[in-house]
């Protein structure tokens, strides 16, 4: 049938992930083609799609062939109109997805000092860009305790990480006899916890909404109906599935950087969505995955086009 076949090709066939890349970078460009920050921080945007495709190979999260992470990553930042990409943006986020990757190396690894270290190391020097950064230390050590993981040499690892980096930037600063150059450096915690709601136009309610129902449905099949998958790619979707709330809940505490968490949350929620649509041999499923699919290229050619 046509559904089956539709879907079959939005799942494996690399000609409509090329597409989705095409259209991606037409439409975040604007028109502005010498701006070269700009053309960076897409085609990171875009590494990352594809580095996310790495991951699901690498872990086999989905358990058949599927390019839909990646696509389902482009298709969510399309439909932020508030990101700009430029490119410190789009390496805090290609960071998060290195950190993704390192963790899932820990599953059942108690000797994972080295993978903590690294996470802390990226995590802190991130937040001297984005402040924010630091709420994800507590996100990856639940993935930590979650994948069996955690413990006290590894908590200590972590926090060796955010201290080497808190050294060096004290090192620089007595060289440099200022030591307002490490001051100015800290986390602004007063700054960073300011509780607001955030300010979403129509489009972005319609499109939040949307994939919410599909998260909790996909939620639905985890935790209540179950999935006949491998241990190990259950414990990966259940914390991606946390992760997407705690990232949701924390990016409460800072309204005018909700353009950011938006692109983080994509990460996780990709590999939920495109689980929940390569898996099924629902034709229902299928025939949704086929409307968000275009729901998603269409608000995504309006929200531009109102740009």
């Amino acid at each position: 049938m046509w559904i089956d076949h539709i879907h079959k090709m939005l799942v494996t066939n690399w000609f409509f992930l090329l597409a989705v890349i095409a259209g991606f970078i037409f439409l975040k460009i604007q028109g502005d083609w010498t701006n070269p920050y700009l053309w960076c921080g897409i085609a990171v945007q875009v590494g990352v799609a594809i580095f996310l495709i790495q991951i699901n190979s690498h872990f086999a999260i989905i358990r058949t062939r599927t390019l839909l992470p990646g696509m389902m990553f482009l298709l969510l930042a399309l439909n932020l109109p508030l990101t700009e990409h430029n490119l410190t943006e789009s390496l805090i986020t290609l960071g998060i997805a290195v950190n993704f990757f390192l963790l899932f190396l820990t599953y059942q690894e108690p000797e994972s000092q080295v993978h903590s270290f690294d996470i802390a190391v990226l995590l802190t020097v991130g937040s001297l860009f984005w402040p924010p950064l630091l709420f994800f230390f507590p996100i990856f050590w639940i993935g930590f305790f979650r994948f069996q993981s955690l413990t006290w040499k590894v908590f200590l690892a972590s926090l060796t990480g955010i201290i080497v980096v808190e050294l060096c930037i004290f090192a620089w600063s007595v060289y440099c006899d200022d030591i307002d150059i490490f001051l100015s450096l800290l986390p602004p915690v007063s700054e960073m916890i300011t509780p607001e709601m955030p300010v979403l136009n129509i489009y972005e309610w319609v499109i939040i909404g949307f994939a919410l129902l599909l998260l909790i449905w996909e939620g639905f099949n985890l935790f209540v109906s179950g999935i006949s998958e491998t241990v190990k790619t259950v414990s990966i979707l259940n914390y991606l599935y946390y992760a997407i709330f705690l990232m949701f809940t924390f990016s409460l505490l800072k309204n005018n950087s909700e353009t950011q968490w938006e692109s983080l949350t994509a990460i996780p929620a990709s590999f939920i969505l495109a689980h929940f649509f390569t898996t099924t041999n629902n034709r229902l499923t299928k025939l949704l995955m086929i409307v968000y699919f275009a729901f998603m290229v269409v608000t995504g050619l309006l929200l531009h086009s109102a740009t």
